[in-house]
């Protein structure tokens, strides 16, 4: 599993799910790990250093609820925040296709083609589920 993610594309992702609504730690957690189709093992204390972050520079809220749960909502300026930031998600999309093809080539000069057509198989499989 990947543990490492990106910091910029962590906070924005993050963001974006407490834009569909509001959220607590766990909960996000769990959500991005689904999103990764469990490629990505987040640790729960790098996820509330985030939200602690976010809240600390406005861009994120508590929630009172009645439950012991701490959820987090969007502050306007982090509406602000997470527009701004969808560009540069983006841009990182566009350079990750490059890192992505030179990383196929480079394991096909090291394991050889059969290994990088099992890989490719491995990856067609992961997105038709």
């Amino acid at each position: 599993m990947q543990k490492k993610v990106p910091e910029n594309l962590m906070t924005y992702l993050i963001l974006d799910l407490i834009r569909q609504q509001p959220r607590y730690g766990y909960e996000i957690v769990k959500e991005l790990g689904h999103a990764s189709n469990d490629h990505w093992e987040l640790s729960y204390g790098t996820v509330y250093g985030t939200l602690n972050r976010l809240e600390q520079q406005g861009i994120l809220e508590r929630i009172q609820t009645e439950e012991e749960r701490k959820y987090f909502g969007l502050t306007t300026k982090g509406e602000e925040y997470l527009e701004d930031q969808e560009a540069e998600i983006k841009e990182l999309g566009v350079r990750s296709r490059e890192v992505i093809l030179g990383f196929l080539n480079i394991y096909r000069n090291i394991h050889g083609r059969e290994h990088l057509e099992r890989l490719l198989e491995d990856i067609k499989e992961e997105f038709e589920k």
